[in-house]
């Protein structure tokens, strides 16, 4: 699946709430997601005070054999070369997960939180043990 909406909600320690979206070229890459993360998290307000709650929401969805890309691009550009390497690097990502499991990769930012929690049962999504299993 593609998400063409990246949403991020906070809940403060101390009562109130924000809320904040962005639109995305559809895409499954991790390293955009990242960065669509970032981009709204730099934007809170009341940075340092306490959180009691952070929900990312992956929004306007569509399965990648339903997409049709921008006829506008030209396929010869630096760009379209960079998404196709990008694309390749995430088939690649998702080899080794598949082989050696979840934490055999992952954002080097994310390093000291790998064990932090325990996998999860969200609403829409029953994990796959074989990927995802702790």
């Amino acid at each position: 699946m593609l998400a063409q909406r990246f949403s991020l909600s906070l809940r403060y320690l101390r009562g109130g709430n924000w809320h904040l979206e962005a639109s995305l070229e559809a895409t499954d890459d991790s390293l955009t997601l990242a960065h669509a993360a970032s981009h709204l998290w730099k934007q809170r307000p009341h940075q340092q005070e306490p959180l009691l709650k952070i929900s990312i929401v992956l929004g306007q969805l569509v399965d990648q054999g339903n997409y049709t890309p921008s006829l506008f691009k030209e396929s010869d550009s630096a760009a379209y070369q960079a998404g196709k390497n990008r694309q390749t690097l995430n088939e690649s990502m998702d080899k080794l997960v598949k082989k050696f499991g979840k934490q055999s990769i992952y954002l080097g930012g994310a390093h000291d939180a790998i064990e932090a929690a325990p996998m999860r049962i969200s609403f829409g999504h029953i994990p796959d043990l074989e990927i995802e299993g702790d």
